[in-house]
């Protein structure tokens, strides 16, 4: 559910950006621009490469010029890199998640000439004239509701794998608001199916260290 909000949200917002009239149609050179700038890299079959496909889609159906940059897990880039895009000719720069907002918040307002985008979070509209920035929610909590019903089906089931006690677990990739929305989530599904089930929560302190995920 949530590759799906982000995919159609970047298609729309970019279709919003084209019908607001940012840039005339036409040749080449007159096509909206997009960057995405990913803090960390493709290939997570999740939450990065949903955003690629959002921005892929934007650039096949709408016509955009989009570019995308990893920013990889060094947080020290993070900044400079949104910095630069921001002094270039691009329309629309997206980022997304809490890690990048403090960024946001201090590099939007220095180009109120720029469209910015950011998903899974919002920026602070008191801090300053963020007007320019447009702050993507979602309502996790309702797709791992389902989820936490599922398990509550699953594990008292005679599937393989299922153990016999109402005992699911939970295992987050860090313990912040957005992950704790979704844990909120999964657990009233659970109890929706299982009143009297109980979860056992644990988070790996990282959202790259797949190995300590696995032994968790």
């Amino acid at each position: 559910m949530r590759k799906w909000f982000a995919l159609l949200a970047a298609v729309a917002l970019m279709g919003s950006v084209l019908t607001a009239g940012c840039l005339g149609g036409g040749a080449d050179e007159d096509k909206v621009k997009v960057v995405l700038l990913l803090n960390g890299n493709l290939g997570d079959k999740s939450f990065f490469d949903s955003a690629n496909a959002g921005v892929l889609r934007a650039e096949e159906e709408l016509g955009v010029e989009v570019k995308v940059i990893e920013m990889g897990l060094d947080q020290s880039k993070w900044e400079p890199a949104l910095a630069d895009v921001s002094t270039q000719d691009y329309d629309l720069i997206i980022v997304g998640t809490w890690q990048m907002t403090e960024y946001l918040e201090k590099i939007a307002p220095q180009h109120p000439d720029k469209r910015y985008i950011i998903f899974d979070t919002a920026v602070d509209y008191t801090k300053a004239d963020l007007s320019n920035v447009y702050s993507i929610l979602y309502k996790q909590n309702e797709g791992s509701f389902l989820a936490g019903a599922l398990a509550a089906m699953v594990t008292t089931s005679d599937m393989p794998l299922a153990n016999p006690e109402k005992l699911i677990g939970f295992l987050g990739g860090m313990d912040i608001p957005v992950i704790n929305d979704f844990l909120v989530g999964y657990i009233e599904g659970a109890k929706y199916i299982e009143p009297d089930i109980k979860v056992a929560i644990s988070y790996v302190g990282s959202f790259g260290d797949p190995a300590k995920g696995k032994e968790m």
